[in-house]
């Protein structure tokens, strides 16, 4: 543990060096050999207020999403989509999916955002390629929403593959040829050897990927399944083509 007074701290970074000290549990004294740790540690204070206060924030969020007939571009989220900068888009999106998913609006409010940057995109093959609003908010989303499934579709496959501990190389400049990566080998290791036993076990585990994530459908979550449907019939709507389909 780390222990230091907040009341001596100024407003800014902060550099120093601060002892690191045994939990008080621990009776050994190590005689002052546990050694320096050096860290970069940021203090956030916040004032966060009872949740009614926040309430005509809320309301004015979420009015273009709860009421779409109205103009959108003098709407909160339409000022605010346009004031975000690159740096603070990320934490923008990340807020308003948190507080759009407590109201039950999170999919409304993607489907907002993404109708808005389909009506300014003129080339499908840009569509959500930059740092927009709509598209950070969407992988915002997908993590929080879909986090657990991916752990659950994934995990297996991913905890044999580090239990197994074979070695997969295809790149003959990176191959370690040395007596210890003999073991799964009769004879000399040869790179041909080598590319070829990757190769299969690089296909096996990538075949058990893609099968756990087909396999998976009924797994996964239903806000999710209900935001890339509408995405694609807004899409659809915008770009009605049958070159784009």
């Amino acid at each position: 543990q780390v222990e230091f007074f907040l009341d001596t701290l100024c407003p800014g970074p902060t550099r120093g060096w601060f002892q690191l000290l045994p939990f008080p549990s621990t009776t050994e004294d190590h005689g002052g050999q546990l050694g320096a740790l050096r860290l970069a540690v940021r203090l956030l204070e916040d004032t966060v207020l009872p949740p009614h206060h926040y309430q005509p924030l809320i309301q004015l969020l979420t009015e273009p999403v709860l009421c779409p007939a109205q103009s959108p571009e003098g709407t909160a989220l339409a000022v605010l989509e346009g004031v975000t900068s690159g740096e603070s888009r990320q934490d923008v999106a990340t807020k308003l999916v948190k507080i759009f998913s407590e109201q039950g609006l999170a999919v409304p409010l993607l489907d907002y955002l993404t109708t808005r940057e389909l009506a300014r995109t003129t080339d499908p093959n840009t569509l959500f390629r930059s740092n927009s609003l709509a598209s950070k908010s969407m992988e915002q989303f997908m993590k929080v929403v879909g986090l657990p499934y991916l752990h659950e579709v994934l995990k297996p496959v991913v905890n044999r593959i580090f239990e197994e501990k074979k070695y997969v190389e295809l790149d003959p400049s990176k191959m370690e040829l040395s007596q210890g990566r003999r073991i799964s080998f009769k004879g000399s290791l040869l790179e041909a050897q080598v590319q070829e036993s990757s190769l299969e076990l690089l296909k096996g585990y990538l075949g058990d990927i893609v099968d756990a994530i087909v396999g998976s459908v009924h797994k996964c979550p239903l806000p999710m399944r209900v935001a890339f449907k509408q995405l694609r019939r807004r899409v659809e709507e915008r770009f009605p083509s049958a070159q784009h389909k």
